[in-house]
């Protein structure tokens, strides 16, 4: 018995919980809910996670300390969804025509001041020149987030980087590990497969030598140029130039997996998979408690009741009817009165129509969506074609009508076409009601 507990003794006293410090941002709850799958895990597991963030938890959870800052991005949201092209056009020649387009430039743009800002911050200040012990670093790469870098080099700490798109020319590019254009697609790439012919290939490096060469100029130039004015704390002066701090990764998670809409691509080391982050593999889907809050009662009842199955439809937390050409909700709220099932439709700044149709209920609340595809009476998901959406619609086995506005939606759901488990429609194109029925009666009944 003594034996047994100096054993006992022994293995406690190996328990090592660590201290990490996690700078996120961006505000967009599409990123926010990846990270929080991590971060609570790991104080569930024991470690302490000092969260800088403008995201609130608003929960009380052990090991966690949140340092909840002011909203930088939402400064700057507008003048970069102004910039996003009105209509999607993936052709060749529109791809060559641009070597980088004005909204990609613009993000960078954006994210920089928002680092700027971040970094001046008298929270962020507070923690950098403080005497605290950090064994990690986390943060996210999303256009020029590599000023986050510092926080490694004040605290020599390990840095761990999740990438919220997944892989593409970049994140593989600072990963050391650089994408071969012969093969490896990025999230611009106008096909859902490789390359398979020269011009392919010539587009193909294209896309990675422009998507590179504006990380590159931000992160040398913009990035290096900024943390020197503002990041200074003790050492500063003898930390190494940004581009070396950003590289130097000991782990890299990237949300995307061969089975979801990767492909199987050689990756540095370091680099791991981990699509399907933002599932609660918990979560008991019978129960569906997030749906029993009082302020969705209407929401349960209107799909308990629908005995013919339902409909679900949302753009997700980025897009908004701003950015979409005038008349598409009349579109879309006209096709899916003429369905002969219930369509739950969640738009933003919802406002009931004249002719309310009966079989839809409309609503500008946020909603559960995990509970809601899990629901026994889905039948189909109508989705801007966001990653998060994608994989939840995957796991719980629901075919998707995809209508993608920007960013890597229409190449998730140009993929979700070709390999047969969803359609998609140009939302910022000329959008028809018979388009949208037959896009749902196809998802619907075509078994191929």
């Amino acid at each position: 018995m003594r034996t047994f507990l100096l054993l006992i003794l022994g293995l406690a006293s190996c328990v090592h919980s660590a201290n990490i410090l996690a700078v996120i941002p961006f505000s967009q709850t599409s990123h926010q809910i990846l990270f929080k799958s991590v971060i609570v895990e790991l104080c569930e597991r024991g470690h302490h996670v000092t969260y800088v963030s403008p995201y609130d938890y608003k929960e009380n959870i052990t090991n966690l300390e949140p340092i909840i800052l002011s909203d930088y991005w939402a400064e700057q949201e507008s003048s970069v969804f102004s910039s996003i092209p009105k209509s999607n056009d993936f052709s060749v020649l529109k791809i060559l025509s641009s070597l980088t387009p004005a909204h990609i430039l613009r993000m960078h743009e954006a994210m920089l001041s928002v680092g700027r800002s971040v970094l001046t911050d008298p929270k962020v200040v507070e923690i950098i020149k403080s005497d605290r012990h950090y064994d990690a670093v986390m943060s996210e790469s999303f256009f020029s987030q590599e000023w986050s870098a510092v926080f490694g080099h004040r605290f020599n700490a390990i840095r761990i980087v999740l990438s919220t798109f997944g892989s593409n020319a970049w994140v593989d590019e600072m990963s050391g590990f650089p994408d071969n254009p012969s093969y490896q697609v990025d999230s611009k790439f106008y096909k859902p497969r490789p390359p398979s012919n020269f011009v392919e290939r010539v587009v193909s490096l294209w896309n990675m030598v422009s998507y590179a060469g504006a990380g590159y100029y931000f992160l040398q130039f913009r990035a290096q140029k900024m943390i020197d004015e503002v990041a200074r704390y003790p050492g500063w002066e003898n930390r190494p130039r940004l581009t070396l701090m950003a590289a130097d990764n000991a782990l890299l998670l990237l949300n995307t997996h061969v089975s979801l809409l990767g492909s199987a691509y050689p990756r540095a080391p370091h680099a791991k998979e981990v699509g399907g982050l933002n599932i609660d593999f918990k979560m008991d889907l019978k129960s569906s408690k997030k749906l029993e809050d009082p302020k969705l009662k209407e929401v349960k009842k209107f799909l308990d009741e629908s005995k013919d199955g339902f409909m679900f439809f949302s753009l997700g937390s980025v897009v908004t009817p701003s950015i979409l050409p005038p008349k598409t909700f009349e579109k879309l709220y006209a096709a899916f009165s003429k369905l002969n099932f219930r369509v739950l439709m969640r738009w933003k700044g919802a406002a009931m129509p004249e002719k309310p149709a009966g079989n839809i209920l409309l609503t500008d609340k946020f909603l559960p969506q995990l509970e809601i595809l899990s629901h026994e009476n889905i039948k189909v998901f109508a989705t801007h074609g966001g990653l998060l959406s994608i994989t939840e619609a995957i796991y719980f086995a629901i075919p998707i009508v995809g209508f993608p506005v920007f960013a890597d939606q229409p190449s998730n759901m140009r993929k979700a076409k070709s390999r047969g488990y969803g359609t998609f429609l140009d939302v910022k194109g000329n959008l028809s009601e018979s388009d949208i029925i037959e896009a749902v009666n196809e998802v619907l009944h075509n078994q191929s």
